[in-house]
């Protein structure tokens, strides 16, 4: 792994905020989003922090928080350089998926929504206000060694070498050093470990959950105009926010950008117990789960504030957005 001065690290990616600046036209170094602080969660009632908005450059990060090893003489073995390869795509991706919304007859937009949620699910995994979720989400790699030598070497020297920032980070997310180490052991696991196929661990994982033949699967871009006057989509600082009613349901709900907003569902048919599914049915509900069903619902106001809500329910501290309003929220 080579050395990196980089120190301010991204928890949601600049391309991420960028897709949510308050105005997307300016340079980059100066582009910025409302911030605001949650005050009343179960009331909806957020504050905003900034009447001009925060800095994007700076936002959503912390210092040296995927730092796996200080190096003598300065600079840092971290992870930086591996998210950032999926950060770039971020962009191109969201940008071609609502491209080709505006005509999904026309065009295989699977591709796009497979590359998304991995992105996405990636973000949510690297987040420190999820550590422990993202620990008892991959509780499986827990005390696994890579089978890469260069990477168990770097496992050898993370618990050996010093990480200054160990403490600072704990204290700031609530967690134990122990839970700190692991989960940067997992991250790194997770998108620098090679399996068999060629694929990583994080896109294992997606390629199977997408062709499970158990799940039926269905995936919504809630759009919303850009003149719409009660507008506002939030963005979470968790980067995920959930929506699960039962064990066999999942529900997922991802920020694209200021006028658009994504939800993944995954139903295990056979097992969920919303609506049973009688024996007779199986076979064509075992057909029904083998295509991928796309919904592009317009101007949709009861789930934005569903959406918006869920955001704020579930924020550890901020969400963020382009305007200084979001639709169904209460802002002092």
């Amino acid at each position: 792994m080579e050395k990196s001065n980089a120190r301010n690290h991204h928890y949601i990616s600049q391309v991420e905020q960028r897709l949510n600046a308050i105005d997307r036209s300016v340079i980059q170094h100066n582009q910025r989003i409302y911030k605001f602080k949650i005050v009343d969660a179960e009331n909806k009632l957020v504050a905003l922090t900034d009447i001009n908005g925060v800095k994007i450059e700076k936002n959503l990060a912390a210092r040296d928080l995927y730092a796996l090893r200080m190096l003598e003489g300065g600079g840092q073995q971290n992870l930086e350089a591996a998210f950032h390869q999926y950060e770039n795509d971020i962009g191109l991706v969201t940008q071609s998926l609502l491209q080709k919304l505006q005509n999904p007859s026309e065009v295989d937009i699977k591709s796009e929504f497979l590359k998304l949620y991995l992105l996405k699910l990636m973000n949510s995994f690297r987040n420190p206000y999820s550590i422990r979720n993202t620990l008892n989400s991959l509780q499986a790699l827990k005390g696994v060694l890579p089978g890469n030598q260069a990477l168990a070497n770097q496992f050898l020297k993370m618990d050996e070498g010093q990480r200054t920032q160990a403490s600072r980070i704990c204290e700031q997310y609530e967690v134990t050093e122990e839970e700190y180490n692991d989960w940067l052991k997992a991250m790194c696991l997770l998108i620098l470990q090679p399996l068999d196929h060629g694929l990583n661990f994080l896109e294992t994982l997606v390629k199977e959950l997408m062709e499970n033949t158990s799940l039926v699967k269905d995936f919504t871009v809630f759009s919303y105009d850009v003149d719409l006057a009660d507008g506002g989509v939030l963005l979470c600082d968790r980067g995920i926010v959930l929506g699960n009613v039962d064990n066999n349901i999942r529900m997922e709900f991802f920020n694209l950008d200021s006028h658009n907003f994504v939800s993944f569902m995954f139903i295990n048919y056979q097992a969920q117990q919303i609506v049973p599914v009688p024996s007779r049915a199986l076979d064509a509900m075992k057909r029904y789960a083998e295509k991928t069903r796309v919904f592009n619902p317009r101007n949709d106001l009861v789930m934005l504030e569903t959406y918006n809500s869920h955001c704020v329910w579930q924020a550890a501290e901020h969400v963020y957005c382009s305007r200084s309003t979001a639709h169904g929220i209460n802002v002092s």
